[in-house]
């Protein structure tokens, strides 16, 4: 009796080792079905990742795609007379049929664009720089084509060239009628204006201006009608860069040198 009681008790626990090794292999299997679930979600994180790093490059192509043709159109819109760009909503008389574009699938090459560089075939189609003017007795130089398109398009935004040379004739009028008006004794000076110009002229001479040739922004806009704004502010930056003028600043007033 003892003895089968003995083998039931080894039964009996041989019947609870066999129960819980099924609880632990239904838990194994139930973590191998997280470590699948995951290892499909990184998969597919992946692939997400591999998709976003497509489209970046394809931002990036067009990225670079655009600044070629930023830099072409402001390399033609200094140098291209108005007529020959043709907008598709021009319907104004002077427009020219005769100018071929190039297909949208034509291969650039040398033959039918060159980089923004000057070259002197391109001479005819720029703006001609204007003869320095002979009723001036005071006048810095004009600013070339070559010289404003070494310009950086950030100073000149949507200036063009023949608006520079328009401002330095303003300058070139303001200073020449300026001088002519010191050069004449006080005592001859008879019209108050005039008077109050001279002695307010007389007074902004020293040690800084003497012997350079400078007009403020009021001068702009007794002598030539000019008030200063954003554009006028954007010019003298130009003139600045191409050193035709320096600025010479006495207090809140700013002198504008020229550069001969």
């Amino acid at each position: 009796m003892d003895k089968l009681l003995q083998k039931v008790r080894e039964l009996n626990r041989r019947v609870q080792i066999l129960d819980g090794y099924d609880d632990t292999s239904e838990e194994c299997l139930k973590l191998l079905e997280s470590v699948k679930e995951i290892k499909f979600l990184i998969s597919e994180r992946k692939k997400i990742l591999q998709n976003n790093q497509m489209i970046i490059e394809d931002r990036m192509q067009l990225v670079n795609r655009l600044r070629t043709l930023q830099t072409r159109m402001a390399y033609m819109n200094v140098n291209y007379p108005r007529g020959v760009i043709i907008f598709e909503d021009d319907r104004s008389p002077d427009r020219v049929d005769s100018v071929e574009v190039p297909s949208e699938n034509a291969t650039i090459s040398q033959n039918n664009y060159t980089s923004p560089q000057p070259e002197a075939d391109r001479t005819t189609l720029t703006v001609p720089t204007p003869k320095p003017r002979g009723d001036l007795q005071i006048s810095v130089s004009y600013v070339s084509n070559l010289e404003f398109q070494n310009v950086p398009p950030y100073m000149k935004g949507r200036l063009k060239v023949t608006d520079v040379n328009k401002f330095i004739d303003a300058y070139n009028n303001t200073l020449t009628q300026k001088y002519e008006l010191l050069k004449r004794p006080k005592n001859t000076i008879k019209v108050k204006s005039e008077l109050d110009k001279f002695i307010n002229w007389k007074s902004q001479m020293n040690s800084d201006t003497a012997g350079l040739h400078f007009c403020t922004s009021d001068d702009f806009f007794t002598e030539s009608g000019i008030k200063f704004g954003k554009k006028e502010f954007s010019l003298v930056t130009v003139l600045r860069h191409t050193k035709r003028i320096r600025e010479i600043r006495n207090k809140k007033v700013v002198y504008y040198v020229a550069c001969f």
